[in-house]
């Protein structure tokens, strides 16, 4: 993985991280939230922007495989097979995260 890739992977990554920080420091009461319009759709906009990141690694993802890029849910369901456990092999997931970390 080339160096502009990994810093994109990366950036994808701290998007997922900071956006799930927000949603979680963030998450009030129900009744809170179905009163406080202004924090529903806060909340919301980062969920929306997690999801967003998530399936653009979808699709870098599915690129690093060879694999053609399509809409986010076929990429997941190409990649579904490297993401699930497999007790033979290290799953391609978490060798993508030690290229990524330089290991």
């Amino acid at each position: 993985m080339d160096e502009k890739r990994k810093r994109r992977f990366y950036q994808k990554l701290e998007t997922l991280e900071d956006r799930l920080t927000f949603i979680e420091e963030n998450f009030p009461e129900i009744e809170e939230l179905i009163v406080n319009r202004v924090l529903r759709k806060a909340l919301y906009k980062e969920f929306q922007e997690l999801t967003e990141a998530l399936g653009d690694l979808s699709a870098m993802m599915t690129k690093e495989e060879g694999i053609l890029v399509k809409d986010d849910y076929s990429n997941l369901e190409r990649l579904k097979t490297l993401l699930e456990p497999d007790v033979t092999r290290e799953p391609q997931a978490s060798q993508w995260s030690q290229e990524c970390a330089g290991a």
